[in-house]
């Protein structure tokens, strides 16, 4: 009986800590958003840079109708995750289903993960639109590095609200 009751007490405390790692993602309260992202070390002129997409983003905001047809997920991208360089030129991100740099235990329950290629030394802006109806935008500014930057969940900060 005592094994019974372990169990359900870690099974509770487990499906909690996923709902809080998923409010931690998007906290209104204290105008940040937090998302998981890794440099890798350039490789000549690229560094490669991860963001993690969570699972619960996708399941609250997921892809839509768009003129009875559905939208892509690259469209679905394009709502949510802007990568802008120092002249403000939009760089583009490809998905891939998997990250040799950002580990699960930062990148949480994710459903994949955006890639980009950056010039070390460049400076960038991530814009994150978790939720398109909340009117919420964040963002976060960095330089690329030439050494990487290690796995972290990055604060991003509310830029715009409706």
């Amino acid at each position: 009986m005592d094994n019974k009751l372990l169990f359900a007490v870690l099974l509770i405390l487990s499906l909690g800590g996923v709902f809080f790692w998923a409010r931690g993602m998007s906290s209104g309260d204290t105008g940040l958003a937090w998302v998981p992202m890794a440099i890798a070390p350039a490789k000549g002129e690229q560094a490669k840079l991860h963001v993690s997409v969570g699972i619960l983003v996708i399941k609250k905001d997921g892809l839509r109708r768009i003129n009875g047809r559905l939208q892509s997920w690259s469209e679905w991208t394009d709502d949510h995750f802007l990568l802008r360089d120092a002249a403000g030129e939009k760089v583009n991100f490809t998905r891939t289903n998997f990250s040799d740099i950002l580990p699960e235990k930062i990148a949480g329950p994710f459903e994949f993960f955006l890639e980009a290629q950056l010039r070390p030394g460049q400076q960038y802006t991530l814009g994150f639109v978790p939720f398109v109806d909340d009117g919420r935008r964040f963002e976060y500014a960095f330089t690329a590095p030439t050494a990487g930057k290690e796995a972290e969940k990055v604060a991003c900060e509310l830029v715009e609200s409706d």
